[in-house]
C-alpha cells in the first residue's frame, strides 16, 4: 500500500468551500454557517426575496407571522362587514357594536376557512361579495401557506463540520 504524503496547508488551492476564498484569504463560508458572499450591482428590490426571508426564519417567527396575518386578514373583513352595515349579515341578534363586531369577526373566519357554520349568512349583494372574495383569499391564503411549509420541510440544510483534516476517497463507499 503506498501512502501518499499532502503537501503543505499553504499550497492547496481551495475553491472556496473551505480554508480560503481564492486570493482573497477568505472563507465562503463561515464556521456558523452563513456565508461569506456579497451581492453587488442589482437593483434594491431584485436583491430581497420575500420567498427566502419566509424560508429561512425561525419556526416562532414564521407561526407568529402566519398567526398574526390570519388575525389581520380577519379584522380587515370584519372592518368590510361593519362598513356596508352590519344589518346585511342574517342571523346577528348582538346589540352593541362590539358584540357585533365580534360576530361579524367570527363569521370571517368561519368564512376565510370555508368552515361555515350557518347561524351567520352573507344578506344582499354587497355582503355575498365580500364573502366571495373573503373565501377566494382564505383558499389562496391557505395553499401559500401550505406552499411555505412545503419550502420549508424540503429545503436542503447541509451540516457542514469544519476540520484541519479530512479523507477523501476515490470510490463511493
Amino acid at each position: 500500500m503506498k501512502i501518499k504524503h499532502f503537501p503543505p496547508e499553504d499550497e492547496f488551492k481551495d475553491l472556496g468551500f473551505g480554508v480560503k476564498v481564492s486570493s482573497q484569504k477568505r472563507r465562503l463560508i463561515n464556521k456558523d454557517g452563513t456565508f461569506n458572499v456579497e451581492r453587488k450591482g442589482l437593483p434594491f428590490f431584485e436583491s430581497l426575496s420575500f420567498y427566502h426571508s419566509l424560508v429561512e426564519m425561525s419556526w416562532l417567527k414564521f407561526n407568529g407571522l402566519v398567526v398574526l396575518a390570519y388575525i389581520v386578514i380577519n379584522f380587515l373583513f370584519a372592518c368590510l362587514y361593519m362598513l356596508i352595515g352590519i344589518n346585511h349579515l342574517g342571523g346577528i341578534i348582538s346589540k352593541s357594536l362590539i358584540d357585533q363586531f365580534l360576530d361579524a369577526f367570527f363569521f370571517s373566519g368561519q368564512t376565510i376557512t370555508t368552515v361555515g357554520y350557518g347561524v351567520i349568512h352573507p344578506v344582499g349583494f354587497w355582503a355575498s361579495t365580500i364573502s366571495l372574495a373573503e373565501s377566494m383569499t382564505g383558499l389562496l391564503g391557505f395553499a401559500l401557506a401550505t406552499g411555505l411549509l412545503y419550502g420549508r420541510f424540503s429545503r436542503p440544510n447541509a451540516k457542514i463540520l469544519y476540520s484541519k483534516n479530512s479523507i477523501i476517497a476515490r470510490t463511493a463507499v
